[in-house]
């Protein structure tokens, strides 16, 4: 833009300089100052947090996993911590695992004892947690249960022969969204509330070992009853009483749910675009930013107008094809820009490396692992040389 509107403005290898050896030092001090007041607010406590993983890119060729965790009732983040492929024997899909195990290190090491994480629906984070860590109970993201189970549900009642199923999905799926919140952490309970959609789907509310929970029911527009016994009613009984999915069910007995650490991972969005590409300590300290803009607003009050009401955004889901509207929160204001960006002028001037000294690179840096993500070493330049076009003579 600078160079459209002939603007004067920092080459750009000056202004990389100054982003690596003063900007991210800064940042990294700034970030670990938050997250040591976060800490101590929670030392010799038994507390419940929620963990998750964000790629740095779709599918399984991410470079970069941030792993957070982040405690379920004040929302703060606790720790952070960004996995590079290199250190994961370049597998991608261990990145999360081993951002788990450094968070809850950090947890452990400050004085924090964790009474609860809630994770994803992953099966080998649950297997982790039951071998590794057997004194943390484990809970599942509600939302990623439902989603899980309304997927599958979905795939049932595409099929012709179960096409009576289809008007009960969205009841189904918030029948079991009830049985979680409605168990109170009593697996039992959860277990005798989820079996009873099977009675209820088939007009039977009151049977031999329990009941509905609804009161007099009026008759249902959309939804018919299905017959026992018919394709739609096995189909769904398949689905219910499968039995990994009860052995899972006692994943979401406390009704626990990621939606803010969810949040907080698209806003990382702001910082970290996933369409582009960013070096160790650049990918670092990008998530220090998001991390410090987040702790910073997190407690911002609602948007009010003129009359004293709440302010509400409307917004249309393309999925649900329906409109929905949420509550606005007051603006950012970003307050802590200014002292970092006197810090890191501070910095600049006590510095006594020159500024256009060669860049070390750090000895954690997981580049001096692997200096490509590619398993084959770069050949030598003589890449050009061996290359044929496919049009002959052609340049």
């Amino acid at each position: 833009m600078h160079s459209f509107l002939r603007l004067g403005i920092t080459a750009s290898p000056t202004h990389y300089q100054i982003q690596s050896k003063h900007a991210i030092p800064v940042i990294k001090e700034e970030f670990e100052r938050v997250m040591k007041a976060n800490i101590e607010k929670y030392i010799g406590k038994n507390i419940v947090i929620a963990g998750d993983g964000r790629m740095d890119s779709p599918g399984h060729s991410a470079q970069y996993c941030t792993y957070t965790i982040m405690e379920y009732e004040n929302k703060d983040i606790l720790a952070c911590e960004i996995v590079n492929k290199r250190e994961t024997d370049m597998k991608s899909t261990a990145m999360v695992k081993e951002g788990l195990k450094r968070c809850l290190k950090k947890l452990s090491d400050s004085g924090i004892t964790i009474q609860e994480l809630c994770t994803d629906a992953s099966t080998s984070i649950a297997s982790m947690i039951g071998k590794e860590y057997p004194d943390i109970e484990h809970s599942f993201d509600v939302w990623d249960g439902a989603k899980n189970f309304g997927k599958r549900l979905g795939a049932v009642g595409a099929e012709s022969k179960n096409k009576e199923l289809r008007p009960w999905l969205p009841h189904v799926i918030n029948h079991f969204w009830y049985c979680c919140r409605e168990a109170g952490g009593d697996e039992h309970k959860l277990l005798g509330k989820w079996r009873g959609v099977l009675h209820h789907v088939v007009n039977d509310h009151k049977w031999a070992l329990g009941e509905c929970d609804h009161g007099t029911l009026q008759e249902a527009e959309d939804s018919k009853w299905l017959e026992p016994g018919e394709s739609s009613h096995l189909a769904l009984t398949k689905l219910v009483l499968d039995t990994r999915f009860l052995h899972n069910l006692r994943f979401y007995k406390n009704f626990r749910h990621t939606e803010d650490l969810e949040s907080f991972h698209e806003h990382i969005l702001m910082y970290c675009a996933k369409r582009f590409a960013y070096t160790h300590p650049v990918y670092k300290a990008r998530n220090y930013l998001a991390c410090i803009d987040y702790q910073a607003h997190k407690d911002r009050g609602l948007l009010r107008n003129k009359k004293g009401e709440i302010r509400l955004h409307r917004m249309f889901s393309k999925k649900s094809n329906n409109w929905t509207c949420y509550p606005q929160k007051q603006p950012k204001k970003y307050e802590y820009i200014p002292e970092l960006l006197r810090q890191i002028i501070d910095h600049f001037v006590s510095s006594d490396i020159p500024l256009t000294a060669p860049q070390e690179m750090s000895p954690s840096d997981p580049r001096k692992m692997k200096q490509t993500l590619s398993e084959l070493f770069p050949p030598p330049c003589v890449l050009m040389e061996q290359k044929k076009s496919r049009f002959g003579d052609e340049k």
